[in-house]
């Protein structure tokens, strides 16, 4: 059963990002199911079945962090007081109990050859998806302008900020297995997939993305080269650029990279909007929120705005729609998250796993800064903010 459980998690890694997904409507909500829900579904039941036939479902209650997504997901419970539609509530609710699900899943389960398996099909579906985003972008299938949408023919579009964030964490996954090279031949591969990544992070034109990995990369690059490392993260930085001109004029990524300081720009002041209302809604309903994925709805019928589903800040959406205490919560999440990963780093002996930890907390810390300006729990991309949360802990619980 645990090789079985273990197969099926590196199957659900590798199906991840090729976003194959249907959406059915249930109660006049259009609710969407990937393809990796399902998979993920199946081992919860699985695991859950055998952790009751062998009388070890107790050991749940040690998994980390699990304190305080119980605490979280109480408050999106308690956010049904005041909804505008209990039907969505449910629908964000069961997401997060299966993917929290999933997380605990990882954690008492995954060794490190599980994890080893992970983190490859990861560099590897990171080179393909963004292979084909680079071939779909010459061929006129990405609109990084105003639709800001990659049309993937078959199978659903993707957002270029979910694109984003996607690299965001696959760039410095790549970077722990070339840390952990021994060959240069190894090595060489894995800069060329870093090197690609980084040009088709350029042409998502996800400012919050470029914001996040740059500061994140900066720091991985420091940490562990001090300035030679920075060095070297600006020359695969300009590289990278002048790569991007095969693709797209210099001009255009110029104005886009300085429309971040033009607070009259339509996405910043979109954003600003979004974040205004969230705050209104949040001194509406301080402690219980507006119910949880009502935040569109909410702003609709509240304030007559014409919004998207979430206000572009992690904190506020959560503040907004399950009130004060959860955006607390999550923050105390995120911080305690790093602090672990601290005490774990200090306690590891083994270079190539301190170089998984390092790259993995990397990865959270470029997805932390990013959602500040969006939301890490949409489809794609929350099964990853929760296997770079889990790594730590795996490293740590190491069963082999």
């Amino acid at each position: 059963m645990d090789i079985f459980l273990k197969y099926l998690i590196f199957i659900i890694v590798a199906v991840i990002p090729f976003g194959i997904e249907r959406k059915v409507t249930i109660m006049d909500i259009d609710v969407w199911i990937t393809l990796s829900d399902v998979l993920i579904s199946l081992a919860l039941l699985i695991w859950i079945y055998y952790k009751i036939k062998s009388n070890t479902i107790n050991t749940l209650t040690t998994a980390p962090l699990l304190n305080l997504f119980a605490l979280l997901i109480l408050t999106f419970l308690l956010s049904f007081v005041n909804a505008v539609n209990g039907y969505l509530i449910a629908k964000e609710l069961i997401k997060f109990i299966v993917i929290i699900g999933f997380y605990l899943l990882l954690v008492e389960n995954a060794s490190t050859k599980t994890l080893n398996a992970i983190l490859n099909a990861i560099c590897l579906t990171s080179f393909i998806i963004t292979v084909w985003f680079l071939i779909d972008f010459l061929n006129g299938r990405v609109e990084p302008d105003w639709q800001r949408l990659w049309f993937r023919g078959l199978v659903s579009p993707v957002h270029l900020n979910a694109m984003g964030m996607f690299l965001t964490i696959t760039i410095p996954i790549n970077l722990s297995r070339f840390f952990n090279s021994r060959r240069n031949f190894i090595k060489f591969v894995f800069i060329i997939s870093v090197l690609i990544q980084f040009v088709a992070l350029y042409l998502t034109f996800s400012r919050g993305a470029w914001i996040g990995a740059t500061m994140a990369l900066g720091a991985l690059a420091f940490f562990k080269y001090r300035l030679r490392g920075v060095l070297g993260l600006l020359l695969i930085v300009l590289v990278a650029l002048m790569i991007s001109s095969l693709f797209i004029s210099p001009a255009r990524l110029r104005g886009r990279f300085f429309s971040m300081f033009n607070p009259r720009e339509f996405g910043i002041e979109s954003r600003g909007h979004h974040m205004a209302t969230a705050v209104k809604l949040i001194k509406s309903n301080p402690v219980l929120g507006i119910g949880l994925g009502n935040f569109k709805i909410a702003a609709k019928k509240y304030h007559n705005e014409e919004l998207t589903e979430m206000a572009h800040n992690i904190f506020l959406h959560y503040a907004a729609e399950a009130g004060i205490i959860s955006a607390v919560l999550l923050l105390i999440i995120f911080v305690k998250h790093f602090l672990n990963v601290f005490r774990i780093h200090g306690g590891l002996k083994d270079e190539r796993a301190g170089n998984v930890l390092l790259c993995a907390a990397i990865a959270f810390l470029g997805l932390t800064v990013t959602v500040q300006f969006g939301d890490p729990f949409i489809r794609g991309i929350k099964e990853y903010f929760f296997i770079v949360l889990s790594i730590p802990y795996i490293l740590a619980g190491d069963k082999e």
